[in-house]
């Protein structure tokens, strides 16, 4: 369905989030994205995965033993205490494993962003394609690892620190190659564990790195019965074109073009086309 003034924009510069329902709802009706925790997707292997091979290249590389303290007493702590969160899209318009695996089944939605909208509303956090190749991961923790290597001993150099944000970035962006087709895009956020002798220990957003006038309190649903931090953070502000282009009705989902059509304009989003999947899956 077309509604008035839609916005023409290349399907290639779409990246699509595919969603359960009521996700979807909340999307719209608070205009915010939500960052989850990459700990606990449908990959059990996440995180794992990359910080695997980074162990697996200290192994086999003779680095000097004071970059091996460096390593241990500096990097490896800050890895096992802070948090990684990120909101995930895929390059893939309609494609059944990620209705199966993201969208309730088949009975959620997908929301095309467009992609240059939504990384400059984002501008002030990583974003990253998702690398698959195990050739590839190793290749670019390796060249961070030089990169530290030959400035480490200056540890109140912004640069180590921006290394050592770079390489959690990037552990945070591999995937087994299994994995392949979803051709996904990550927009992250770091969460630094912060403790105190009158709080404990919280999770707060990274300290100067995001362009937060009063930064939110991170909050914390149940997975599993597992207390998981997420962050909501806007996707439109006054005077920003709206990122959204499109909506996708999940194969499996009821909905009619009409029904999604009417939430969308009621809520004030005009200019975003509403399609049903073409999956045939039941």
């Amino acid at each position: 369905m077309n509604l008035a003034g839609k916005l023409v924009v290349a399907e290639k510069d779409l990246l699509w989030h595919y969603c359960m329902p009521n996700t979807f709802l909340a999307m719209i009706t608070n205009r915010t994205l939500r960052f989850s925790s990459l700990s606990h997707t449908n990959d059990s292997m996440e995180l794992k995965w990359g910080l695997n091979l980074f162990q697996e290249i200290l192994n086999d590389q003779m680095y000097e033993s004071s970059f091996m303290d460096f390593i241990e007493c500096r990097i490896i702590p800050w890895l096992n205490s802070n948090a990684f969160l990120g909101i995930c899209f895929s390059r893939r318009k309609d494609l059944l494993s990620q209705w199966r695996g993201y969208a309730e089944n088949g009975s959620g939605y997908a929301v095309g962003f467009s992609k240059n909208d939504l990384t400059s509303r984002f501008k002030s956090f990583p974003s990253l394609g998702v690398c698959y190749s195990r050739s590839q991961q190793r290749k670019r923790l390796e060249d961070i690892l030089s990169s530290l290597e030959r400035r480490y001993e200056d540890e109140h150099e912004r640069g180590v620190s921006e290394l050592i944000s770079q390489l959690g970035f990037c552990i945070a962006t591999f995937k087994n190659s299994a994995f392949k087709e979803e051709k996904e895009f990550r927009i992250l956020m770091e969460l630094k564990r912060f403790s105190d002798f009158i709080s404990g220990p919280r999770l707060v957003p990274k300290e100067g790195q995001y362009n937060f006038d009063r930064p939110k309190k991170v909050q914390f649903r149940m997975s599993g019965g597992v207390p998981t931090p997420f962050y909501d953070h806007s996707f439109l502000v006054k005077k920003q074109q709206m990122p959204i282009r499109e909506v996708m009705i999940g194969p499996k989902n009821s909905s009619t073009e009409d029904d999604v059509a009417t939430f969308l304009s009621t809520n004030d989003l005009w200019g975003i086309e509403v399609s049903k999947s073409k999956a045939s899956y039941r």
